[in-house]
């Protein structure tokens, strides 16, 4: 059996193209899904007390709505959203693997 050596020689890292602020987040949420007054404020209490500013995501759905990917209507299943990353993930490794720091080429 061949035996190749591996080794880590650097890392790159990079931003999905779609900056979602807490605000944006809470509101997506709490517009979207059919959930009473109560739990509606619990999650914006989330959103706003876990102090991470901006989130980024590889949807426009939580910003651009009328470019939604996933979220058109009811909650997609597991694999609908499993297979959205499948295509997204290698294609931001490929972009932090070249050096791309954009963190976002969308409109605003």
């Amino acid at each position: 059996m061949k035996v190749t050596e591996l080794a880590i020689v650097g890392l790159g890292t990079v931003l999905p193209n779609f900056p979602v602020t807490q605000d944006q987040g809470g509101a997506w949420l709490t517009g979207y899904l059919e959930y009473p007054d109560r739990t509606k404020r619990f999650a914006n209490r989330i959103f706003r007390l876990s102090r991470v500013e901006t989130r980024y995501s590889v949807l426009p759905d939580f910003t651009h709505p009328e470019s939604s990917v996933l979220y058109r209507g009811g909650l997609p299943a597991l694999e609908e959203r499993m297979n959205v990353f499948r295509t997204e993930a290698p294609k931001l490794a490929e972009r932090a693997l070249h050096g791309d720091q954009r963190w976002a080429n969308s409109p605003s």
